[in-house]
């Protein structure tokens, strides 16, 4: 299989720098896994943009990569190191209570991540629905699609999962990307932890907080990319530390300018929550480099253009603008105002509980505020057009939803002994507090409040769990226990029962089949797809267009017709910037339609042809061609 050959280059690598570490003593053996993570991140971003370049992209090219990469890695593994495996694990730290409930967390994810097949809605309109153009087409180009973001949006993540799905054959380890980066963060924050403190208790709380917040848990087994980039964010929080503690050294330099460059090939948002890390960096550096600041900002920038460059180039190509950004999540003016509404918008949406009194109170709390301030809480140029009014609704453990309330509260907390224990704790501590702070404010000053807020609260949540590690290990050890079992109990119920992906329960992975589990976020959609898709079976159609909505769903469609031979699927009728990429040649023998009204006889034309309305189930139609 495959996969296996992934798995064996991450293996070597680690073990090659563990051998360099073992030598030098300057590395743990943890950092060495945030290296593994971003060497492996160069090596899918550099294949996947030559492969591209010679529409070479397909399974054998993919696994013939993945093979020489495995063999060229273990060589020089044997050449080095004679044989010898640098695990370099302390196994008496390890039965600890802290790494036991780690364990336990990953574990459970990571049999989610097997068992489960992926089901969120952002993956079925446009994460996994771009991964299946880019294979048809052999290529990353820009294409005609109604689903603007399939183009649009940055694409590491799904490099990855392109990279994991033809490897596989399937999606069936789609869920281990994020995953592996979830794993990657948790080591990144105990690195943090212990570089403001040199504190192993503190790394380790760090590390044990960092694996139990809710949406972590929730991400680390779906197909967003809100887990990739919080660990691109994170790891750069931690080299823009390690940079200013050793004056910054190359090696600290090129780290963090990689880490910020692919958390901005990851996700849009990694822009705002890096500006105040960046500020931060960019300060240290004057201080420490003086005349020679313009050293490691000419590194970051061709860094960042090298990597980030060719998406630019073809993003500019399909919308004259390198970024292509929605310019409606924007908040309409820059200043005090967005700020004051959405922190508080945002902060209070992780108060939610299953009871509605609470609730209630919450609303209630959050409505008077806006009325003392003299603000809409639902001012259409701080609250994006399309969500609901602000409101704390029922809690649920779903992955755009979920709430970390005993995180911010520990963090204001927090917060607020530092400010009266100023003197007493290292400046690094403060300032650390500072950048979280200004990325909480830089969130709500540029971005429109939404209800899914939650989940792009995460690299937040992570980078402040540190700071909450700091606290803790200065209270009483009965203050520490008791905290420390809140945030447990608080995470079982996103362990166990997943929204998208419960363990127990009548949904449960392990007895509903994968077709099934595709549309427990939809269910709506599932007769429609399995209807159509038996019709385009039946009657052998190769070729099928789309006329559908910006969020409508497709990729389960791919699924159902995996096994079809000379499938073409595209999109047409398109009415965005991307129109331009439409194949005029495309005559597609049937049509998915969710947008354009048939005529009085069920008919529409496209192309000079006839396609006649042969199934109907609100809002689903599909039509196949009957002539001329």
């Amino acid at each position: 299989m495959g996969f296996v050959f992934f798995i064996l280059t991450g293996f070597f690598i680690y073990h090659v720098l563990q051998f360099y570490s073992s030598k030098t003593k300057e590395s743990a053996a943890a950092e060495n896994y945030i290296y593994v993570l971003l060497i492996l991140s160069l090596f899918v971003l550099l294949t996947t943009e030559i492969c591209s370049a010679g529409n070479w992209i397909s399974a054998i090219t993919i696994q013939i990569i993945w093979i020489v990469l495995a063999i060229t890695s273990g060589i020089f593994w044997w050449k080095i190191s004679n044989r010898k495996l640098f695990f370099a694990l302390q196994w008496k730290s390890l039965l600890q209570f802290p790494f036991i409930i780690i364990f336990g967390v990953t574990s459970i994810t990571f049999l989610i991540c097997m068992f489960a097949f992926p089901n969120n809605w952002d993956s079925m309109t446009y994460h996994l629905g771009r991964v299946m153009h880019w294979i048809q087409n052999g290529n990353v180009n820009p294409y005609a699609t109604h689903i603007v973001r399939q183009v649009s949006q940055p694409p590491l993540s799904e490099y990855f999962q392109m990279h994991f799905m033809l490897l596989s054959g399937s999606d069936k380890f789609a869920n281990l990307v994020q995953w592996m980066f979830m794993t990657g963060a948790v080591v990144a924050a105990g690195r943090i932890g212990l570089q403001l403190t040199g504190n192993k208790t503190v790394a380790r709380l760090s590390m044990l907080l960092a694996v139990l917040i809710p949406m972590g848990i929730l991400q680390s087994s779906s197909t967003q990319n809100d887990m990739a980039v919080s660990f691109f964010i994170v790891a750069a929080l931690l080299f823009a530390i390690k940079a200013a503690n050793k004056n910054f050294k190359l090696q600290e330099i090129l780290l963090f300018s990689i880490s910020v460059s692919l958390a901005c090939l990851t996700k849009g948002t990694a822009y705002i929550f890096l500006l105040p890390i960046i500020v931060m960096y960019g300060i240290q550096a004057i201080i420490k480099l003086r005349l020679q600041v313009w050293k490691p900002l000419l590194i970051g920038i061709i860094i960042f253009i090298a990597l980030n460059g060719t998406f630019f180039l073809r993003n500019y190509s399909a919308f004259q603008h390198p970024l292509a950004p929605d310019t409606t999540l924007q908040n309409t003016f820059i200043g005090i105002q967005p700020i004051a509404t959405n922190t508080v918008k945002n902060l209070a949406m992780h108060f939610l509980s299953p009871w509605p009194a609470i609730n209630n109170v919450v609303t209630s709390i959050v409505i008077k505020y806006h009325q003392f301030i003299h603000t809409d809480i639902n001012d259409p140029r701080f609250s994006w057009e399309f969500s609901p009014p602000f409101s704390a609704s029922q809690l649920y453990p779903h992955e755009d939803y979920a709430t970390a309330p005993f995180y911010i509260l520990f963090f204001l907390i927090a917060c607020a002994y530092l400010l009266f224990n100023m003197r007493k704790h290292s400046w690094k501590i403060s300032i650390y507090a500072l950048v979280i702070i200004s990325m909480w404010l830089t969130f709500s000053l540029l971005l429109k409040w939404q209800v899914w807020h939650c989940r792009l609260h995460l690299p937040m949540l992570l980078a402040s769990t540190p700071l909450i590690a700091f606290y803790l290990n200065n209270c009483r050890k009965s203050v520490r226990i008791v905290s420390i079992v809140v945030f447990i109990l608080f995470a079982l119920p996103s362990i166990f029962y997943n929204y998208s992906r419960p363990i127990i329960g009548k949904n449960s992975i392990f007895t509903n089949s994968k077709y099934d589990q595709y549309f427990f976020n939809q269910p709506t959609n599932q007769k429609p797809f399995f209807d159509i898709s038996a019709i385009m079976q039946r009657n052998n159609l190769k070729n099928i267009g789309w006329i559908i909505s910006g969020d409508s769903w497709e990729y389960p469609m791919w699924v159902l017709l995996n096994d079809e031979t000379h499938l073409r699927m595209e999109h047409i009728l398109v009415k965005n910037a991307t129109q331009k990429f439409e194949d005029a040649s495309f005559i597609p023998d049937g049509i998915i339609n969710k947008m354009i009204e048939p005529d009085s006889l069920g008919r529409i034309y496209y192309h000079n042809t006839i396609y006649q309305v042969v199934y109907e189930n609100d809002p689903w139609m599909f039509m196949q061609k009957v002539g001329d």
